[in-house]
């Protein structure tokens, strides 16, 4: 009697090194494989190979990003998924402008991409009394962003800023609920989905929001990861 047997997880590399790439390898996304084999008395008849391809996200964002949801997203997605995401603090959107030219090999071989940035340009850093960007300076810098980003895949994820403690004494949540309101219109015009973060950590500010006033909770994180992969999956 025959009997079928088969293997997950065998590598892009060994994968390619059997059937070749079939394109530009330097292009190409990771591939697990599955190999069949159909076996008949203890004799293999018959190897079928059938490729699956990983579905690869990318996260652009602030420290809200990099200590706190970014880390928990890879293993919520899945399997599935291949994440990017750089290891440094993308910080205030002209910076995270000017990382497009440096992460752009990893940006234009995604699937979906999510970003976030606005804590850096709406507070008071250098102490002077005056916001670190002006209104016009971050709309521009992010509708500048999101339109790179657009070029790279179709699916452009843009989450809102989180709220602080009112306590902060360098950032008003007046201040993030204008600088949202400037460009969240403009990127749902350009077909970019919005994961609003701000509503989901504004429902439980004491809970989401650490003793710094600004930054997440490990509560807090779990949050915004599950929310958003949950947008990620939405769209692939």
């Amino acid at each position: 009697r025959a009997r079928i047997a088969a293997w997950y997880g065998f590598s892009a590399f060994l994968f390619f090194s059997l059937v070749g790439t079939g394109g530009n390898i330097g292009r190409a996304k990771k591939i697990d494989t599955l190999f069949t084999l159909v076996v008949y008395n203890d004799v293999v008849t018959d190897i079928a190979i059938k490729e699956h391809e990983m579905k690869k996200a990318s996260l652009l964002g602030d420290s809200i990003r990099l200590f706190g949801y970014g880390p928990l997203v890879p293993g919520l997605l899945g399997a599935d998924y291949t994440v990017f995401q750089p290891q440094e603090n993308c910080k205030f959107a002209k910076f995270t402008l000017r990382g497009l030219y440096d992460w752009r090999a990893e940006l234009e071989t995604s699937d979906v991409i999510h970003f976030n940035c606005g804590l850096w340009d709406v507070c008071d850093v250098v102490g002077d009394g005056k916001l670190f960007s002006s209104d016009e300076e971050y709309a521009e810098n992010i509708l500048r962003i999101a339109r790179r980003l657009k070029a790279f895949t179709p699916n452009v994820i843009f989450a809102t800023t989180t709220p602080v403690n009112p306590a902060n004494p360098t950032t008003t949540n007046a201040d993030i609920d204008r600088f949202n309101s400037l460009v969240v219109p403009k990127l749902r015009e350009m077909g970019v989905k919005i994961n609003d973060l701000n509503a989901l950590v504004r429902e439980d500010i004491e809970g989401n929001i650490c003793d710094d006033l600004i930054h997440l909770t490990p509560l807090g994180a779990e949050r915004c990861a599950a929310q958003v992969v949950s947008e990620i999956k939405k769209v692939i």
